[in-house]
Parts: C-alpha cells; structure tokens; sequence
C-alpha cells in the first residue's frame, strides 16, 4: 500500500484547507446539497420541524386530506368576505329563518330593511324599491 499523505494548510481560506482529492471525498460521503426526498422521517430528530421552519404555503391539497379541515381548526374570523367566491352564499345556504329577497322572476335581489320615523320616511324624496320601510 502506498504511503499516505494528507494536505492541510491551516492558511488557506475556508474551504481550501484541503487538497482537492480529499474535498472531493468528503463531498462524497458527506454531501453539502439536499437533494429532494432524501431527508427522510427517520433521519428527523422529534419535533425538529417547527412551524417556524414550514415554507409558508408549503401545506396545499396533496397534504390536506379532502375534508381534512376541520371548524376547530380556523381561527374565529379566518373566513372574512374576501375568502369567499362570489355567489358562494346562497339564499339555499343561508337555512331556515334568513330572509332572502327575489324580484317578481324569482331572481335575487338586495333588500334593506330600514326602520325610520314618519318625518324621516316623508323626507325621502324616492324611496328605494329594493327597501322594506318600517314605519314607527
């Protein structure tokens, strides 16, 4: 076997410290990249991903089961009127007691519900057809 000789020049800058022969070995065994599916859960230490370390919008539909999210799991307010797709509440979605308002076609209409005084209502100039006055 051939004598063996291993280079360190503790001058040089980091990463040249070493022969190229001997960088290019530990590249091989201890490789510096990660390469996608090799960190594996048995090679994480427990709870070694926090939710700090999870790439915001890293979770999406493969890794949420269909129904996998539960009422329990959104914070009170999380759903707001921007979230929701247009049309997504329906009068069939409201339940039993919520009044919806439909024109003579059956077709959906804004209705108001307004309680004014007798003053205030013979102040309105043209009252709103899409309103319900309540006069007291």
């Amino acid at each position: 076997m051939a004598d063996l000789f291993i280079a360190y020049d503790p001058t040089a800058d980091a990463g040249e410290r070493l022969a190229p022969e001997v960088r290019a070995e530990i590249a091989e065994v201890a490789p510096s990249t990660v390469l996608n599916g090799s960190i594996t859960a048995a090679k994480l230490a427990d709870d070694a991903v926090t939710q700090a370390k999870i790439y915001p919008g890293a979770v999406g539909p493969t890794e949420i089961a269909v129904a996998g999210v539960e009422t329990t799991n959104l914070d009170d307010g999380a759903v707001t009127t921007s979230k929701l797709d247009n049309d997504a509440v329906t009068p069939a979605k409201c339940g039993t007691g919520v009044v919806t308002g439909v024109d003579s076609s059956d077709n959906a209409t804004e209705t108001v519900l307004k309680f004014v005084s007798a003053s205030q209502y013979a102040a309105i100039g043209s009252p709103s057809p899409n309103t319900v006055y309540f006069i007291s």
